[in-house]
């Protein structure tokens, strides 16, 4: 059974409800950890065999915390499995782009398990512009929820055993 590793950074709560969802998903032993709290600089990452990392994108851009966390983390994290996820308002393949964007240097993309979760909308959490521009985009959309399909993809392949 695989040990589990779930980091996430999230600003308004979208990314913490999936990495949460994720892990009450699993089967596998995991750690939840949220990298705006710091501590994850000692967190040994040999310990664990599949590291899940989530991130919002907001206009195009990963949370900084996260890719501090990539940067700093990257020769360890080269040795686990590793999956990434998005939550955003953007399509799946524009938040791959913006993603691998910002991290083609550290790591081999080609082999890391992408999915985008969508998510929920919390209009309470904005404000000023981002909360005009939110209200407008529920006005001509329907509520994003959080793609259940694409976690349990991420659950099946944290859990799926490496020959």
């Amino acid at each position: 059974m695989n040990k589990i590793l779930i980091c996430y950074s999230s600003k308004t709560g979208t990314t913490k409800n999936a990495a949460v969802t994720i892990a009450n998903t699993l089967k596998s032993p995991y750690t939840l950890i949220d990298l705006g709290d710091h501590g994850w600089e000692t967190l040994p990452l040999m310990e664990y065999n599949v590291v899940i990392l989530g991130t919002s994108i907001r206009i195009g851009t990963p949370r900084k915390d996260f890719i501090h966390f990539l940067n700093q983390k990257k020769n360890e994290l080269v040795k686990n499995k590793m999956i990434l996820f998005t939550c955003g308002i953007a399509s799946e393949e524009q938040n791959k782009k913006y993603l691998f964007k910002r991290i083609p240097n550290l790591f081999d993309t080609d082999r890391i398990m992408y999915r985008h979760l969508e998510g929920e909308l919390y209009l309470d959490k904005y404000k000023g512009f981002s909360k005009l521009v939110i209200e407008d985009y529920i006005k001509k959309n329907p509520a994003p929820v959080l793609n259940l399909k694409a976690i349990n993809e991420i659950c099946n392949e944290a859990e799926r055993e490496e020959p």
